[in-house]
């Protein structure tokens, strides 16, 4: 399969994509819009309501187990005062909501799940000018409880490996078990 172009101009900004099937595809973008393909074509996918305070959401990351368990992360900024918070969302197979957590200062960046524990992990950044960015793992029940297991200045970015997911920093690999990171490879 090649991607090619439908040639139909849309003013989208592109920043996640997920995918179950080639008429199956989730996209995240800035701008309070989800978009799906179906194997023919794009459309938008319902207009997201941003959080009360916020004017625009920015969808960053998207992972899904199914075509009716899809979840996307991100954040909402407020364009007068330039503050923002991390989002999480849901589809269910039909819509999208937003998640009750915490307000955080804090860009959700990715979402995967862990096969072994069904637990969830989310990666952001909080991003900073002086001193430095933190940069920022959780773990998520799905529900509301979302706990920081990393905030460091050094980068930790989550990877899927076949449901496997591995944390990488600094040249090295850890996998997460009982509750702690565990070094798998230091290059």
């Amino acid at each position: 399969t090649e991607w090619q172009t439908d040639s139909v101009y849309r003013a989208i900004s592109p920043s996640a994509l997920w995918g179950f099937a080639s008429d199956d595809i989730w996209l995240g973008n800035w701008g309070n819009v989800f978009w799906h393909y179906d194997g023919y074509s794009w459309s938008k996918y319902g207009k997201v309501t941003p959080p009360e305070g916020y004017d625009i959401t920015s969808i960053e990351g998207l992972w899904g187990s199914n075509p009716s368990s899809v979840w996307g992360v991100g954040f909402a900024t407020n364009l007068t005062s330039a503050s923002a918070k991390g989002i999480i969302m849901h589809f269910d197979g039909s819509q999208w909501d937003y998640k009750s957590i915490p307000s955080l200062p804090v860009a959700f960046i990715r979402i995967r799940k862990q096969r072994s524990s069904q637990q969830l992990f989310v990666q952001g950044q909080r991003t900073a000018h002086v001193p430095r960015d933190t940069f920022k793992v959780y773990t998520y029940d799905g529900n509301k409880s979302l706990d920081e297991i990393y905030s460091e200045p050094s980068s930790m970015v989550i990877w899927d490996i076949n449901g496997s997911l591995c944390f990488v920093s600094e040249q090295k690999i850890y996998t997460y078990k009982k509750n702690k990171f565990v070094l798998w490879k230091d290059f």
